[in-house]
């Protein structure tokens, strides 16, 4: 028989699910990468850049930033961090710096039919090489760039700055080949996550405050997508092994601010219907702003002969949203004084700094 935290993470998976409605390449990373390259800009630079596309697969990661107030429609430069594991690439390819210019070099020639954008490789070591591309001079709207890719055991990063349009002075393009010598750095994830600057796992660090009614519980597993999508369950301390009736999910979405908090609302609706079968489904709007709504949800499982009901806190940000679920699964619906208890604590944690 399916136990009731077993049934709660089947609901956590499906509700992870209902952004692949969103995402069509939603997809579970089961090995994240161990390490990450980290970018530092003086002068609180990194106040300025704000992420806009995160990617991850097994055994690899791209993440990609803009300057505050630019859209992925309307750009004029942007800062990419990406690592490739060394599994991902050709087994006959050398592990090396060597290895990796071969490699883009014959990709370059193969995708332009020879004639490829005009790089150069400004310094080389045994280790990392630094690079500036421009495009052939015909291609007056092609992109300008220069990055620098380091090489370690497990694979290879590359960090580099793309613009629309070059540098105007030798000096600007200098600034940029002093950061990216002196300030590019490759750590393990978790000290990555620690260290401020530009990375993946900084993004993936602690930035809530869970409040009192919170604070106790455990966390029972933490989920990485394709997407960036990150999905963490936790339950109450007293709980233990597979038996438990209740759950916190806290959810972050990269990317999915696009539509206004109505329209996320709807989206949700008739995904919880879905998911709900020939049960019907009983929602209510507990509080509702521009950035923000808050709603309960409940409905039958027949086969269960269990209520599940929820308690959905939604907020959305400048680059994406977080998502507040309480679970529980019991014979009997919740009461309306119990909803408002946990409306009240979902109401309570506090967003530290916003992704």
């Amino acid at each position: 028989m399916l136990s009731l935290l077993a049934f709660l993470m089947i609901v956590s998976s499906l509700r992870a699910n209902e952004t692949q409605l969103l995402r069509p390449d939603f997809m579970p990373v089961k090995r994240r990468p161990t390490e990450a390259a980290v970018l530092a800009l003086p002068n609180k630079g990194c106040e300025n850049w704000k992420e806009s596309v995160r990617h991850l697969t097994d055994g690899g990661s791209l993440v990609q930033f803009l300057p505050s107030g630019q859209t992925l429609e309307n750009w004029s430069e942007v800062i990419t961090i990406d690592y490739t594991d060394w599994s991902l690439v050709p087994k006959n390819m050398p592990r090396s710096v060597e290895g990796i210019l071969s490699r883009d070099q014959a990709e370059e020639e193969t995708a332009s039919n020879g004639s490829s954008n005009e790089r150069t490789i400004l310094e080389k070591d045994e280790n990392s090489f630094l690079y500036e591309i421009n495009p052939p001079s015909r291609e007056q709207f092609s992109e300008w760039q220069i990055g620098r890719v380091c090489t370690t055991k497990g694979g290879f990063h590359n960090v580099s700055i793309t613009r629309k349009k070059a540098p105007t002075t030798q000096l600007e393009k200098e600034e940029w080949i002093k950061i990216l010598k002196n300030n590019f750095t490759v750590l393990p994830w978790a000290q990555a996550a620690k260290m401020e600057g530009l990375s993946l796992p900084a993004l993936f660090r602690s930035k809530l405050e869970l409040g009192a009614a919170f604070d106790s519980w455990k966390r029972r597993h933490t989920y990485l997508f394709s997407t960036g999508f990150t999905e963490t369950c936790y339950v109450p301390p007293e709980q233990s092994g597979d038996f438990g009736t209740e759950c916190l999910e806290i959810q972050t979405r990269v990317g999915l601010n696009v539509a206004p908090i109505e329209k996320v609302f709807d989206t949700e609706k008739k995904i919880f219907e879905e998911r709900a079968e020939d049960s019907p489904v009983k929602f209510q709007v507990l509080r509702k702003s521009p950035t923000e709504i808050t709603y309960s949800f409940t409905h039958w499982i027949p086969h269960l002969k269990l209520q599940l009901t929820g308690v959905v806190r939604t907020i959305s940000s400048e680059n994406g949203n977080y998502s507040f679920v309480y679970k529980r699964a019991l014979p009997e619906e919740m009461k309306q004084e119990e909803v408002k208890h946990w409306k009240n604590q979902l109401e309570k944690i506090i967003i530290l700094e916003k992704i």
